[in-house]
């Protein structure tokens, strides 16, 4: 809880957050994509279903094999701050839940994903990375943060909301636990 104190929250006065960031050292600074980071997505990413665009990973592998050119869009969209309008519209698909078989005439068999475009996924899986690395890096995360961590699970989180809840079943205690 210490660790919180000591950052400032947006909620709390923006202008104390301002302030934070003129004076820290701990600024992310955006430097310009690389091609190696491209690739590196890329060649990480599976050929999942493509957004409105119709653009596999696959396509983006063969049209731009060295990732040059898509390095290219992601540090002009860096340095104007303005990301193509056809990123933000994304196409709803349903797929089926595991273990519903023969039930798929009910809603509840179903689960909708949002299919985005693979150029946008690319881009921001390069900066999730970069801000995933700078908060590591900087220390700004406690320890006990784990959602959204790359190098973390949430497995000992879980286990320890168990062992809570079954100390209170077999104490017969009732105890209200807050998830955040």
């Amino acid at each position: 809880i210490d660790h919180f104190k000591s950052h400032p929250h947006v909620d709390d006065d923006p202008e104390i957050l301002i302030e934070f960031c003129r004076k820290s050292s701990q600024i992310l600074v955006l430097d310009p994509i690389s091609p190696s980071e491209v690739l590196y997505e890329l060649k990480r990413s599976n050929n999942s279903a493509p957004g409105n665009d119709g653009i596999t990973y696959k396509n983006l592998q063969f049209l731009d094999p060295d990732g040059l050119l898509l390095c290219h869009l992601y540090n002009r969209i860096m340095e104007t701050g303005t990301i193509p309008n056809s990123w933000k519209t994304y196409k709803t698909t349903l797929i089926p839940k595991s273990g519903k078989n023969g039930e798929y005439h009910l809603v509840s068999s179903w689960r909708p994903i949002a299919l985005l475009s693979t150029c946008y996924k690319i881009f921001t899986s390069i900066l999730a990375r970069r801000m995933n690395l700078w908060t590591d890096d900087n220390n700004l995360l406690h320890h006990g943060q784990k959602g959204g961590s790359e190098f973390e699970e949430c497995i000992e989180h879980n286990s320890t909301l168990t062992a809570a809840l079954e100390y209170c079943k077999n104490t017969n205690k009732s105890q209200l636990v807050f998830l955040t």
